[in-house]
């Protein structure tokens, strides 16, 4: 079916079966690039007119929080979905983040967290920041954030409280991606104490009141991987 991808005609597959889909819309792929074309009833679900969310959005520059690129209109000009960047690898890769070498580990929290203050300066709150829609590259070793569908700005009343909201949404996801590393690579050998490991770094980390970068940097200095520093936390899990 042809669309304007932008200012340009492409005919995107509609017929075929998709590359992925979720609650939203479903998705294409096409070479480097992916199509997201929405059901006609997630277009005004609750959270704002997407096509004035996604316009606004294709101004916000981040690096590794996937954002639309360009919008897709039909024919007669009816707002359907945004195009972006095709990232290489599993479609939905969410383990590996302790087996990456700690400087890179590092890289990608501070990329990201640098991301995530970007949408808080453009008055941008982050939505449904989940395993579900973040992939780790597996080609370029990225730690990638995707589907900004349900993303609003200027929504709240104070610039902190973007900062904050956005903040706690990325903690709790990192929180959530060392979990699901630890049952996949099991530095402990029960459930249970893969659960006590998780809440004591995150105890840690809340005692030192910084950044999951600036906490990582400190406990991963004697450490080539997470995994090697969770580890060596076995003396501590009871």
């Amino acid at each position: 079916m042809i669309y304007y991808v932008g200012e340009e005609e492409k005919n995107i597959p509609v017929e075929k079966e998709p590359y992925s889909k979720g609650s939203e819309g479903k998705i294409y792929k096409c070479g480097k690039e992916v199509y997201k074309i929405y059901y006609e009833n997630a277009l005004n679900e609750g959270y704002g007119n997407k096509e004035n969310s996604h316009q606004y959005l294709l101004t916000v520059p981040t690096k590794q929080i996937i954002l639309p690129e360009k919008l897709i209109y039909t024919t007669d000009r009816k707002y359907k979905g945004y195009s972006c960047r095709l990232i290489p690898g599993a479609k939905r890769k969410q383990t590996g983040i302790t087996q990456l070498p700690s400087i890179l580990f590092i890289k990608n929290l501070k990329i990201l967290e640098t991301d995530f203050d970007v949408l808080s300066e453009h008055y941008v709150l982050a939505q449904d920041v989940t395993p579900v829609n973040y992939i780790l590259n597996r080609v370029t070793n990225e730690m990638t954030i995707i589907d900004p569908g349900r993303y609003k700005h200027h929504c709240l009343s104070t610039p902190d409280s973007y900062r904050s909201l956005n903040n706690n949404q990325l903690d709790s996801l990192i929180t959530l991606l060392l979990y699901l590393d630890f049952i996949e690579y099991k530095p402990m050998n029960t459930k249970r104490k893969i659960q006590v490991l998780r809440d004591y770094i995150e105890k840690l980390k809340r005692k030192e009141d910084c950044r999951y970068s600036e906490f990582f940097e400190e406990q991963l200095k004697d450490f080539e991987t997470v995994h090697e520093y969770a580890k060596s936390l076995k003396r501590y899990i009871k």
